[in-house]
């Protein structure tokens, strides 16, 4: 086996590799051994079929693929150990030579960034004091109560409260608007969840009526396209329901869950709003906390960490607009920028979630704080046990195609931050604040 390594940039090097057929034949040596163990076949145990009745069985390009990964694994930890090198991750993989006698591949190799550790100990963090407030209480039941209200079929105008579904096309500056138009739309007048202004203009709509009437859109709506403009609409009233919403008392109570009485749903909900409360808080004080030790430490961020890191924000925003019903270059169009703007605006983010978590990674090595895989084992079985029990129908099957290595990975992540921020929020001063 032969290697070269060519540096990149100060975090990245570009790692060759070359192996030859005397590596190869015991790569493929090796894999034999595992298929061996792992084969199945008529008239053996399992994991003691011969290799010599194995060859005649197994699929050459199996046995090939099975080979080369253990080829690559093997000779990449064996550089890496060689060079000294401290690796956070791989990037770039690409086979150069393939043939029976020579396999060439290149990597990427991001290498953990050199990091000069702020203090963590003995900082002073301000924490709010949570306090839910009667108004918040008051608002959570109207919603519950709004998602009863009975729903009629109105013979009369639209008025305020009602639920209507309109068809709309919205121009601006004499041209449609991109995604301005909509059949069916449903709307509850007064909600105020549409353009400002435009529920207001279809009080008085009696079905199938057609309206023309113009808007001036606020400076600071967050459509920058229509934002401070005139837009014109053409609206048809499609239908007109009334909304009945039942009285707030100990009956409505009583058929939201198990309560006797509305003061038990208040409590119950009073509970809820401090314990979601509390969660936002103590996330807030671990991000001013990571950010004060971050700014403090010296920390090289690889730029593909922070490419990633923003492709990670874009996408998931991209799902969340799905989730929505709505598309990430329909609400593009609608705030006025392309997405390379857009990655570009939140790339400064990224790369301070990818600075912490470097610094966090840090923090534990140097306190070497680790998690034992009896923890992740017990998490990984509480987990299964609770996947079954909700799935009472099917579970276990279901069960046997879950990636439990993927799953683990993601417990042991879990579990570290949590004993990391433990370690810290028991050397930070909390300071109390309104």
């Amino acid at each position: 086996m032969e290697h070269t390594l060519k540096k990149v940039d100060d975090t990245t090097v570009e790692l060759t590799v070359s192996l030859g057929l005397a590596d190869l034949t015991k790569a493929v040596h090796e894999a034999e051994q595992e298929l061996a163990h792992e084969a199945r076949m008529d008239g053996f145990r399992p994991g003691k079929v011969p290799q010599s009745v194995l060859r005649k069985n197994i699929d050459e390009k199996k046995l090939r693929e099975e080979a080369l990964n253990h080829a690559v694994q093997s000779s990449l930890a064996a550089v890496i150990t060689k060079e000294k090198l401290d690796i956070l991750e791989q990037d770039d993989f690409a086979v150069k030579e393939n043939t029976k006698e020579s396999f060439v591949y290149e990597v990427k190799l991001i290498l953990s960034p050199q990091i000069t550790l702020g203090s963590y100990k003995g900082l002073e963090i301000s924490k709010k004091q949570v306090a839910v407030k009667e108004d918040e209480i008051r608002k959570v039941i109207d919603d519950l109560a709004a998602m009863r209200a009975i729903v009629a079929d109105a013979a009369r105008p639209a008025e305020t409260g009602d639920q209507v579904e309109v068809d709309f096309a919205i121009s601006v500056d004499g041209k449609p608007l991109e995604g301005g138009t909509s059949e069916n739309h449903p709307l509850v007048i007064g909600d105020k969840r549409f353009i400002p202004g435009f529920e207001e203009k279809l009080v008085g709509m009696s079905l199938n009526e057609e309206r023309d009437f113009a808007i001036n859109v606020p400076r600071d709506y967050y459509q920058k396209t229509i934002a401070g403009k005139i837009i014109s609409a053409h609206v048809t009233m499609k239908k007109v329901q009334s909304r009945t919403v039942p009285i707030i008392d100990d009956a409505f109570a009583q058929t939201i869950g198990k309560f006797t009485a509305l003061k038990d749903l208040e409590k119950n909900i009073a509970d809820g709003l401090t314990m979601e409360k509390e969660g936002k808080e103590l996330e807030r004080v671990r991000v001013e906390l990571l950010q004060t030790i971050a700014d403090a430490s010296t920390v090289t961020v690889p730029a593909v960490l922070i490419d990633r890191q923003t492709d990670s924000m874009v996408n998931g925003f991209d799902e969340e607009l799905h989730e929505k019903g709505m598309e990430l270059a329909l609400y593009l169009a609608h705030i006025g920028k392309t997405q390379d703007q857009l990655r570009s605006d939140w790339r400064p983010q990224a790369e301070k979630q990818v600075r912490m978590l470097l610094v966090v990674n840090a923090i534990a090595k140097a306190e070497r704080i680790v998690v034992g895989e009896k923890d992740v084992q017990e998490e990984l079985e509480r987990q299964l046990d609770r996947f079954i029990a909700a799935n009472p129908e099917g579970g276990t099957e279901a069960l046997a195609k879950l990636d439990t290595d993927r799953i683990k990975g993601s417990i042991y992540a879990a579990l570290l931050n949590q004993k990391i921020f433990a370690f810290l929020e028991s050397h930070t001063k909390f300071v109390a604040s309104a």
